[in-house]
């Protein structure tokens, strides 16, 4: 599903940030969805006021994939996504692996406000009432439904909230038709994300904000279980001084900071060069599917005045399992901040010899700050508001966004299916695990040679801008290079 629009990888599947609207812009997201032939495309097309959609009568579907149209209306930006049919009995044969389902998701992301049922008036088939079960066994919330060109039905009780919004716009005064159907699809959603925002689908009505969702990333042995139970302020995580790694599988748990719930997870050796293996692909599976729909905050742990080649493969291996854009939600985490003395951070970030350090710091955006994971009840209170700051910080520079990926919807639809899902399922995932990261490791690869070959192209293009300089010090380097050979030949 590359090529997508993702948390910009970026981020990601529902943790998309939003486009480049200002805040005080909103934006409303709409899904047009039901059976084939039932005027979504041309439904689309009135909204947007534009022919954005290919829509001609035929026998069999003109939509073959999720395409996405937008315009503003007033003060709001609306974003219309048009389907082909992948919410029937029969998305089994047309979508088996359900990716043209899972594009929907991310071109919605972080969520729709409203999803548009459209049928023909007059019309209610048995096509239509599968479409509503799909839809009912979805990710989206019934209540943000709308059904558009239909009159209710008894038989569709999965739907509390319908609305007969005739679309039958003449060619002029369109966006005064539109007005009263848009104020009623503004209704539903009043918060920046939609239906899928924080993988709910209940309403995302209430003032109460997601939760906070913290990734515990680094090698082991740094710390990661310790400043988990300092974020929480509770052992809740194992935590003892051993050679080998405590933590075997990857752990969740939940606490509350400031009245919002906080959900860190913590993580095993999967971020160290060791081989690839089944069990590290279960690791980084269970990982993903903990933290679905995706961190807030990659959290990476690294022992003050330690900062080793292992730490740099644990970095480099972050970006394989999350993506290079991971990085864009990394904070950095020094700990035993009581070596530090009288020190400020600052001033030992800024001093440091280190050169791989300083590159980290400087990709991270210099978001980092310092725990004493055994510290008072007082020191850690002031450390957890600390990081809290850092935390908040990226959240205004991301405009609340999460990182993302294909993945983490594969693994928020597995956490959906609940107790439903099969042995089969788990397997597909699994599968789906080992895919994500090889294609990260072949993205990382890439870049890194079209690094190389950037290089180049510069030495180059200096070199003909110099072409007289250039040719003086290579003729300097053979006249050397003569003369030494000379020397050394007489001696």
């Amino acid at each position: 599903m590359g090529g997508r629009k993702m948390a910009t990888d970026e981020e990601n599947v529902y943790g998309l940030e939003e486009n480049t609207q200002s805040r005080k812009e909103s934006t409303r997201r709409l899904i047009l969805v039901g059976r084939t032939g039932a005027g979504k495309s041309a439904t689309g097309n009135s909204i947007l006021g534009q022919r954005r959609f290919l829509s001609r009568l035929g026998a069999t579907s003109v939509t073959r994939a999720c395409t996405t149209g937008s315009r503003r209306w007033d003060k709001c930006h609306v974003e219309v996504v048009d389907t082909p049919d992948i919410f029937s009995s029969q998305v089994s044969k047309t979508d088996p692996g359900c990716e043209e389902r899972g594009h929907c998701y991310l071109l919605s992301a972080p969520g729709p406000h409203a999803l548009l049922l459209v049928t023909q008036l007059g019309r209610f088939t048995a096509q239509d009432q599968q479409a509503v079960r799909q839809l009912s066994h979805g990710a989206f919330s019934p209540s943000t439904w709308l059904l558009l060109n239909c009159v209710c039905s008894t038989s569709l009780s999965p739907v509390n909230r319908l609305s007969l919004l005739p679309l039958h716009l003449p060619e002029r005064g369109q966006d005064r038709a539109q007005q009263p159907f848009l104020e009623r699809m503004g209704g539903f959603q009043k918060g920046k994300y939609g239906t899928m925002a924080e993988g709910r689908s209940e309403d995302n009505l209430s003032a109460i904000p997601p939760a906070l969702r913290i990734i515990l990333v680094g090698k082991t042995g740094c710390g990661k279980s310790a400043t988990g139970n300092s974020i929480l302020g509770q052992p809740v995580f194992e935590s003892k001084l051993r050679a080998q790694s405590v933590t075997r599988t990857c752990q969740v748990k939940t606490g509350t900071w400031n009245g919002r719930k906080v959900l860190v997870v913590d993580t095993p050796s999967i971020f160290e060069s060791q081989a690839d293996t089944q069990e590290l692909y279960k690791n980084i599976g269970d990982c993903y599917l903990l933290s679905a729909p995706g961190p807030h905050v990659l959290l990476l742990v690294i022992q003050l005045g330690r900062f080793t080649a292992q730490d740099t493969v644990a970095i480099r291996k972050v970006k394989e399992v999350f993506g290079a854009g991971a990085m864009r939600h990394v904070v950095i985490l020094f700990t035993h901040k009581e070596d530090l003395g009288g020190q400020a951070l600052d001033d030992y970030v800024a001093n440091t010899d280190n050169c791989s350090l300083k590159d980290l710091v400087r990709e991270c955006e210099r978001r980092y700050c310092a725990f004493n994971n055994w510290g008072s009840v007082e020191e850690q209170r002031q450390q957890q508001a600390e990081l809290l700051a850092v935390i908040e910080r990226l959240g205004r520079e991301r405009e609340g966004s999460f990182h993302s990926n294909d993945l983490f919807l594969d693994a928020q639809l597995l956490q959906r299916t609940g107790a439903g899902a099969c042995q089969e399922d788990y397997r597909q995932y699994q599968a789906k695990v080992e895919w994500q990261v090889e294609k990260h490791k072949q993205e990382l690869r890439e870049n890194e040679s079209n690094w190389a070959y950037k290089v180049l192209l510069r030495v180059k293009h200096l070199m003909l801008l110099h072409y007289e300089i250039f040719v003086f010090l290579l003729l300097c380097s053979i006249l050397f290079f003569i003369i030494f050979l000379f020397i050394f030949h007489y001696i």
